[in-house]
Formats: C-alpha cells, structure tokens, sequence
C-alpha cells in the first residue's frame, strides 16, 4: 500500500487541485492517514501508457509523497511534464488513490490470519456476506477466489481471544456463510512498493 502525500508531494495549480468529487484530488490539502480513492471515471485509454508513465507509477508506488520535482530529477524529466503525466494517470483511473502505511502491530493488532469462506449460492446472497465481512473493524480485506473458498479474507487482531471471538460470534452466523478455516500469518514479507516495470 502506498503512503499519503503530505505537503511536500505533487502540488496542483488552482484549475486541477479541486476536490476528490470532481475526480481529482488536491493531495496537498489532506492529513496524514485520510484515504482518498475516488477519482473520475476513466477518460484517457489505458493501452496509450507509455515508458514514462510507468516509471512515474513505480516511483510513486515505492512512495507517494514524492515531489514532482523529485521524481523529475529522478527521471531527467521537466517538472511540468511529470505534473501533466500523474494528472492524467489520476483521471484515467490508474492511480486510483493515495494511502497511509501503518504498522497494525504499533497500533495493537499484532495477530494476522487469513480466512477462508465457503458462502453458500451466489449472487445477493454472496454480495451480502462480502458487505457483512468488508464492515467489521478487523478485515484489512475480502477476495473473491477460485478453488476450495469461496472467499478469502485478511484480518487483524489483538490476541487469540478476539479471533474466536470474531470466528465463532461473527463470521460464522453471517447468512450464507457454511464453514470456515482460520490460517494464522507466521510472516508478512511484502515487495517494496506495489508495481515495478522490472
């Protein structure tokens, strides 16, 4: 997950910094921690990225509270065109938002498992499970999968406790949920950034 940018990040004139309903963001404007992810709908095709639009998005992801003029002197790109180039990247929907990356074990959930969900039907029956899981406080996230789960879901805990607790209280008396299996995270090793051109 990418960071947020802070006052130091890409700085938008006064016609392109609005606000995020208008699919843009002005990423100078936010705190840390705030979320923002919804950008326009996509109106520049995707299959015209080029090199430099790729390069920009793998800076980006290592950190996104790059400057433009950071990543241009990264690049040997003029600052102007770095601007243009993320702008355009936001509004085609590529860049989809900017994060905060937080340790969830400072924050005192220091236990992470990954839960399998077998959902019986599909259709609104599995849309309802998938609301139900995505709002409880722990699940970090919900992927609809192929093989023997239907589902499978991250979660963050405090200790042993509130896992039982959220198994045998909550995820297992959600409608349409008829079994479960709970595998605890020895390791979390993640690649720097989430993109990478190679």
């Amino acid at each position: 997950m990418t960071k947020i940018s802070k006052s130091s990040a890409v700085r938008r004139t006064a016609d392109t910094a609005k606000a995020v309903g208008t699919g843009r963001v002005d990423r100078t404007a936010q705190g840390a921690g705030i979320e923002a992810t919804d950008f326009a709908d996509a109106s520049v095709d995707r299959r015209i990225l080029d090199e430099l639009d790729y390069k920009i998005v793998t800076l980006l992801t290592g950190d996104a509270r790059l400057s433009a003029r950071a990543i241009s002197r990264e690049l040997g790109v003029a600052p102007g065109t770095i601007l243009e180039r993320i702008d355009r990247l936001e509004t085609s929907g590529v860049i989809t938002g900017y994060h905060a990356e937080v340790s969830m074990e400072a924050l005192g959930y220091p236990v992470h498992v990954l839960v399998g969900v077998n959902v019986s039907g599909g259709g609104q029956s599995l849309e309802n499970v998938i609301q139900s899981l995505i709002e409880l406080k722990n699940v970090q996230t919900v992927r609809l999968i192929t093989g023997e789960w239907t589902l499978l879901v991250a979660l963050v805990l405090r200790d042993a406790n509130e896992l039982t607790s959220i198994l045998v209280d909550t995820i297992s008396v959600i409608p349409g949920v008829t079994a479960t299996q709970t595998m605890l995270c020895l390791r979390d090793i993640r690649r720097p950034g989430s993109w990478s051109t190679g």
